[in-house]
């Protein structure tokens, strides 16, 4: 897999991403995992301020109609909850 050949500093984790949007001052509220895997990263380095969701997602492949509307029905919700709260 192409994550092994990576060095740490050429990997982009869920901590850059959130250093990266503190930076812009920026709330994460939502994170929803798509990959066909448990092996990048440990939920539980997230900040409990995170929503995480996954949703295994097979590669090179266009998600199912059931995928896709898991999908839109956790941002709708997430967007619905937070609404005027800037996440």
């Amino acid at each position: 897999a192409i994550n092994q050949r990576l060095t740490p500093t050429q990997k982009f984790t869920p901590k850059d991403l959130i250093a990266a949007m503190k930076a812009l001052n920026v709330e994460l509220g939502l994170i929803i995992d798509l990959t066909y895997t448990t092996r990048y990263y440990e939920v539980k380095d997230l900040p409990k301020s995170v929503q995480y969701k996954k949703l295994y997602t097979v590669g090179l492949e266009v998600p199912d109609n059931a995928t896709i509307l898991q999908f839109k029905k956790w941002v709708r919700k997430f967007l619905w909850e937070n609404a005027g709260n800037g996440k």
